[in-house]
């Protein structure tokens, strides 16, 4: 699901979860005109003094319109973001957002491979991960190249600090990342 514009990866972000979460056989959401309805319904839920959306509109807004619940959970350490993200999509069986590029975009974080099962283990190595990326294939100059869609990534493709001389060594997964309490595809569905 692409985003429309540069500014709506949080409306398009929302879509792409809906998708994920549906399983009623509708529609699945792709409309250019329902994707700025949804990109003014988080903007108007956020508190950005760029006027644009924040994690909590987002949140607001996938609990608005009935994927939640969602709350907005913010990890400092990479390792221990990803684990929370990933014990996340297990507990709930949906996606998480994460916020991307010091906060300037968004992914949704599908499925991920783990070294133990998170319902056993209270510390596991997450060793992969799969997201979608709204502005794929065309992601960011400074921040890298967008993620292509793939079962499940090693994490060395996607970790890269902001400061990184590297420009082609994948996406970046910046500290503080922020992850959502939501849930993946279900487990009989297979990871596109």
């Amino acid at each position: 699901m692409p985003q429309y514009t540069f500014e709506w990866c949080v409306a398009a972000s929302i879509q792409m979860m809906h998708n994920l979460i549906d399983d009623t056989g509708a529609v699945p959401w792709t409309d250019r005109v329902q994707q700025g309805e949804l990109w003014e319904m988080a903007r108007a839920r956020s508190f950005n003094s760029f006027n644009g959306a924040n994690p909590l509109g987002w949140a607001e807004v996938l609990n608005d319109v009935g994927m939640g619940p969602y709350a907005v959970v913010s990890v400092a350490d990479y390792e221990e973001a990803l684990q929370t993200a990933a014990r996340a999509i297990a507990d709930t069986d949906r996606p998480v957002g994460l916020v991307m590029w010091h906060g300037r975009h968004v992914w949704v974080m599908s499925g991920f491979e783990s070294l133990g099962d998170p319902d056993q283990f209270p510390e596991f190595p997450v060793t992969g991960i799969r997201v979608q990326d709204p502005l794929y294939p065309y992601g960011d100059d400074r921040w890298g190249p967008s993620p292509r869609l793939t079962p499940c990534s090693p994490l060395n493709s996607w970790r890269r600090s902001s400061s990184s001389a590297s420009r082609d060594a994948g996406a970046a997964i910046c500290p503080p990342a922020t992850c959502w309490c939501c849930r993946s595809p279900r487990p009989d569905q297979p990871l596109i």
